[in-house]
């Protein structure tokens, strides 16, 4: 396959997943009735760790914490990323070769159909069948989007003026971004969430599986931190 000369080589934002890691992201045994919680609290810790207040209004309208930031408070909301393991069509249909590959979901909306079908009415209605309200940029200042499993912890922070809109000034339902495999930049994204990550944590049985991964690109030392003669 050939590639333009100026093609970039996109370092994935994480190692990938162990199988174990899959299970409580895979919606099996009633995993998921916890996720929700566990990554409003991670978000929540990781503020307070740094001395950033945060709060939780009292009336849930979408809005899950207000955070104080430099220039005043502002409105997040916490959305865990929707972990599938999905066919890769493209393999299926070039080389007759079945291959799964993770998907991770960053939604912007809520409700029951797939981001990646358009919703009743093509998009334009403020509502899904579900009644949830579709939501856009004055509503919101920021989106949250955590991977919790027992090994890992990241969180993304998303200004929703990078969030794409659709014809009715809602936001889009979602993205699905490349985590966890070396990939090839044929246009700029619209959203790098390479550049979001605001806070990753990983198990040292991450760190033990896939060394590679951390290496820096100039050998880690302590020298520096050593006065010599």
């Amino acid at each position: 396959m050939t590639r333009s000369p100026n093609a970039k080589r996109l370092k994935p934002c994480m190692p990938p997943l162990l199988d174990e890691e899959t299970i409580p992201l895979s919606g099996k045994n009633g995993f998921t009735t916890f996720r929700g919680s566990a990554c409003e609290n991670l978000v929540k810790s990781h503020f307070l760790s740094k001395c950033i207040n945060v709060s939780e209004p009292y009336v849930d309208d979408g809005v899950d914490l207000l955070i104080e930031k430099p220039d005043g408070w502002v409105r997040g909301q916490v959305k865990k990323v929707v972990y599938i393991d999905k066919l890769d069509h493209g393999m299926k249909s070039k080389n007759d070769i079945e291959v799964y590959r993770a998907r991770f979901d960053f939604n912007f909306q809520s409700g029951a159909t797939h981001w990646g079908r358009r919703p009743p009415g093509g998009g334009s209605v403020s509502h899904l069948k579900n009644s949830r309200r579709q939501r856009g940029p004055e509503t919101l200042d920021y989106f949250y989007h955590v991977l919790l499993t027992p090994y890992r912890q990241l969180i993304w922070e998303t200004p929703v003026n990078l969030i794409p809109l659709r014809e009715d000034g809602t936001f889009i339902h979602g993205k699905c971004p490349n985590l966890d495999r070396d990939s090839w930049m044929r246009k700029k994204a619209e959203i790098d969430f390479n550049q979001l990550l605001i806070y990753s944590h990983y198990d040292p049985l991450i760190f033990k599986t896939y060394p590679d991964f951390f290496l820096k690109e100039e050998p880690n030392t302590l020298d520096k931190f050593f006065d010599h003669e």
